[in-house]
């Protein structure tokens, strides 16, 4: 009768047997495999341990994930083979990320940019959506909301950014802030061919859509501390939600 204990070597004949014959990836490394473990289970007999049973079937799962592998697989550092960061890196601007900078002109051709309005204090960004084949009354809405609370917003700087195709968007844009008095803190800027919208990640890929409409404040040193976007055309972030915002920077 075979004993557990000739079972266990005749186990660990047929491990170091299937370790000597490596080989990439393939047929061969299968047919190996399967080899090996009938060996194994005729020279143990049918009088070896279930315990044992395990052992030998949990050697053949690991020589076939072994050979499922590539070379440049085995190669790469396991942080290589995840990356959390690039994932992260194409999600929206969240609260606590940094804020990627950018630069826009207005429409009198002035540029302004994120870094250089975040010297003097922080930066509330807003993100319309733009000509989307009529002004938006919700975008309409929001920017008359802000220049309503000027005053509360006096220490702070405002971009609104209206997004559009490059032939349009600076005509478009013109119409949009007629007949409004824009404060001297806040600033109206485009964003021909939604670049901006993009590398922030804030396309609103549906027809007759160009982004999502967002409102961010930004404080000094580039830091995202109030984010809502939103997923509805009425769906805004109110001035008075901004205004308490900045208030806990103090």
């Amino acid at each position: 009768m075979t004993t557990s204990g000739s079972a266990g070597q005749t186990a660990g004949i047929c491990i170091a047997r299937s370790r000597s014959r490596r080989s990439p990836s393939g047929p061969w490394a299968i047919s190996s495999c399967c080899s090996v473990s009938s060996a194994c289970n005729r020279r143990a007999g049918a009088s070896v341990e279930p315990g044992m049973r395990k052992l030998l079937g949990s050697t053949v799962m690991l020589a076939l994930s072994l050979s499922s592998l590539s070379a440049q697989e085995m190669k790469m550092p396991m942080q290589e083979m995840k990356k959390p960061d690039m994932m992260m890196s194409m999600a929206p601007p969240a609260v606590g990320d940094k804020f990627k900078d950018f630069t826009l002109a207005k429409l009198d051709g002035t540029k302004v940019s994120l870094s250089g309005l975040a010297k003097t204090g922080p930066v509330v960004v807003v993100m319309l959506r733009g000509w989307v084949g009529y002004q938006c009354p919700f975008c309409n809405r929001q920017v008359g909301d802000f220049i309503t609370h000027a005053k509360e917003l006096a220490g702070a700087n405002v971009v609104f950014i209206y997004p559009g195709a490059a032939d349009m968007v600076q005509v478009k844009a013109e119409d949009f802030v007629s007949g409004k008095t824009v404060p001297s803190n806040m600033h109206f800027v485009t964003d021909p061919e939604l670049k901006t919208v993009d590398m922030l990640h804030l396309r609103w890929d549906a027809k007759g859509e160009n982004s999502y409409p967002s409102t961010f404040l930004v404080d000094k040193s580039g830091v995202v501390r109030y984010a809502k976007i939103s997923k509805e055309h009425g769906d805004r972030a109110p001035a008075a939600d901004v205004i308490a915002a900045i208030a806990k920077l103090k």
